[in-house]
């Protein structure tokens, strides 16, 4: 039998609660472990204020204990054993599913869909459900051992409580504008050459005051219906660019 891979569930939660969606998925997703010849090691940070740290600490853990995959899943989030499993095995460095916002005024979904110039909207997705993207939210993200590796070695070190560690994810200005740890983190794996990629048949619940699920894919596909049927200039998509509150650092096709 091939060698176990290794991978690290990694959950920052701020105010060291798990929603019970989360609970009941990791049980489900652990129970499963042994058959798909996977080692998984859950590893909560809490009551940290600074998400992009204890971001790094997690990110650390994994680069400092040779994990083969780094899989983001936070607090909040509920999904399918088999998904999870899915890009685990996939061959995509870095790769994520979706959630909606925790947002009753409209439908909208963590993931920025932007081609490589980071100008035109990209809603290309192949016949496998990937879409390439210029950012995604790390509330579901599996990252590789190449990925971790590359990461870890273009960021700045600094020192921490926890000991020296990089700043893989840190959040910036540009253009007057701040932009998230995740994000910024995409655009610094993107820098480097490479792809990131949503798997558009996986939309996991998303808990806030209540639950939110959706479908990302027949999200996405209601704008490419549009494209189909309006000539570019004739589609108004300026109000996905808007900043009009204060949980906005992901309003493009978000």
């Amino acid at each position: 039998m091939a060698e176990k891979k290794k991978v690290l569930i990694a959950t920052p939660s701020y105010d060291g609660k798990l929603d019970v969606y989360y609970i009941d998925s990791l049980l489900n997703t652990l129970s499963l472990a042994q058959e798909h010849n996977i080692e998984i090691y859950p590893l909560f940070i809490c009551y940290d204020s600074l998400i992009q740290r204890a971001r790094n600490d997690l990110f650390k853990t994994a680069h400092n204990n040779k994990i083969d995959i780094l899989f983001f899943i936070d607090g909040d989030i509920g999904w399918k054993p088999e998904d999870f499993y899915k890009l685990v095995k996939s061959d995509k460095d870095i790769i994520g599913g979706s959630y909606r916002k925790k947002n009753d005024n409209e439908e909208l979904y963590v993931v920025k869909a932007l081609d490589k110039n980071d100008s035109n909207i990209n809603l290309n997705i192949d016949k496998n459900g990937l879409l390439e993207v210029a950012g995604l939210g790390c509330g579901f993200m599996k990252i590789s051992r190449k990925a971790i590796e590359d990461l870890w070695n273009v960021s700045q070190p600094y020192k921490s409580e926890k000991g020296d560690t990089r700043m893989v994810f840190e959040v910036v200005c540009e253009n007057n504008d701040l932009i998230s740890e995740d994000i910024h983190m995409c655009k610094k794996w993107r820098n480097l050459g490479n792809s990131i990629y949503l798997d558009t048949n996986i939309t996991c619940s998303h808990t806030g005051t209540k639950t939110f699920f959706g479908d990302v894919q027949r999200w996405i596909q209601s704008f490419q219906k549009n494209i189909k049927t309006n000539s570019i200039e004739e589609i108004n998509i300026s109000k996905y660019f808007a900043k009009n509150d204060n949980d906005d650092h992901f309003k493009v096709i978000v």
